[in-house]
């Protein structure tokens, strides 16, 4: 979490197992719709997956709150409200965390 928040791709010692997700809907619209590539965005179509907190401790699932954790001026998008999933054995998440798919278009 630390790697990604301070743009540090070669720190593999800072890198955790987790999924970034945000309550809002814009920033997972823009998130969805835009891929950082050479340092620029670029558009393209993509898919918000609508997750049930309320689900995630019985499936195993911690959270951790980015504002919680990380130096505040190390947030480059404070409006994110970002929230990092873990599943309990470092994994991918089960699928039954997630009760809506929704197409975006660029």
């Amino acid at each position: 979490m630390l790697a990604h928040r301070l743009g540090l791709p070669d720190r593999p010692d800072l890198h955790t197992a987790g999924i970034s997700t945000t309550p809002h809907v814009a920033r997972a619209r823009f998130y969805a719709t835009h891929v950082l590539v050479d340092g620029g965005w670029q558009q393209r179509a993509g898919v918000i997956y609508v997750i049930d907190r309320a689900r995630l401790g019985a499936l195993g699932i911690s959270e951790h709150v980015v504002s919680d954790t990380v130096y505040d001026l190390s947030i480059k998008e404070p409006l994110n409200a970002e929230v990092i999933l873990v599943a309990s054995d470092g994994g991918e998440l089960p699928a039954s965390a997630i009760i809506e798919i929704i197409e975006v278009e660029n």
